[in-house]
This record gives structure tokens, C-alpha cells and sequence, in this order.
């Protein structure tokens, strides 16, 4: 019975219990979907973030420096301005 009560008053380590944080974190780590998923979405916010390092766009491609306006609705801009004045008069 001796060696009984020593096990019982041997020191038991005590253990942090674990965090939620911890906890899913082993989850995740353990899931090997979720894993893959993850590192895709990295690598898509990581091209996302480096666009114009990745795939520069070369200034020549541009057609014009000054902003577009709206679709002309296959209406030029001549003949609305002539129908308003004449109809004004």
C-alpha cells in the first residue's frame, strides 16, 4: 500500500489549459482542405496586393490622358447642342 500512496502524492504537472485560438488552430493545421484553401487565398491576396510587380501595364497602352465621358447613345454631341438652341428660339 506504500507504493500506492506515493503515486497519489507524486507532483502532477500542471497544463495550461488550451485557448480557443490554440484550439482552432490545431483544427485547421489537422483539416488538410482547409490548409490548401487557405494558402490558395494567400497566394490570390499576395498576386492581388503585387498586381503591377507581377504584370506591369505599359504607359503606351494608354489612348488618352483625359477622363471619357458617357456613352453617346449614337447621338453626337453637335446635334444635341444645335436641337437645344433651336428649340429654345
Amino acid at each position: 500500500m506504500t507504493t500506492r500512496a506515493a503515486t497519489l502524492d507524486a507532483p502532477v504537472p500542471i497544463r495550461r489549459p488550451a485557448s480557443l485560438w490554440r484550439d482552432a488552430w490545431h483544427r485547421l493545421v489537422q483539416n488538410r482542405a482547409a490548409v490548401v484553401s487557405l494558402a490558395y487565398i494567400v497566394l490570390l491576396l499576395l498576386i492581388a496586393v503585387f498586381a503591377n510587380v507581377v504584370a506591369p501595364s505599359p504607359s503606351s497602352s494608354r489612348t488618352s490622358t483625359t477622363p471619357t465621358s458617357g456613352p453617346a447613345r449614337g447621338i453626337s454631341s453637335e446635334r444635341t447642342a444645335s436641337a437645344a438652341t433651336s428649340s429654345a428660339a
